[in-house]
């Protein structure tokens, strides 16, 4: 499981100069990554509602920075409602 690994890592690191970034689905997180990883987060925002105009940037972002290649198998359309 990731969300063990990156506590692992988060535990034994010699630097707390380290920020993760990464988004999880609720049900998710609640299952199987907040044992983990609930006491190292500092700071956790709620994106459930993300508006229209907002997914552009998103899938720009996730297309340079992220796992891209399911998404770029879909039109931008079925991507937005993904």
């Amino acid at each position: 499981m990731v969300a063990k690994q990156i506590s692992e890592i988060i535990q034994n690191a010699k630097s707390r100069k380290v920020i993760f970034v990464a988004s999880e689905n609720l049900r998710i997180w609640n299952t199987r990554a907040k044992e983990h990883l609930e006491e190292n987060v500092s700071a956790k925002m709620d994106l459930s509602e993300i508006m229209s105009n907002d997914a552009d940037e998103i899938l720009n972002k996730i297309q340079r920075f992220g796992n891209w290649t399911r998404l770029e198998k879909m039109s931008v359309k079925t991507a937005k409602l993904r």
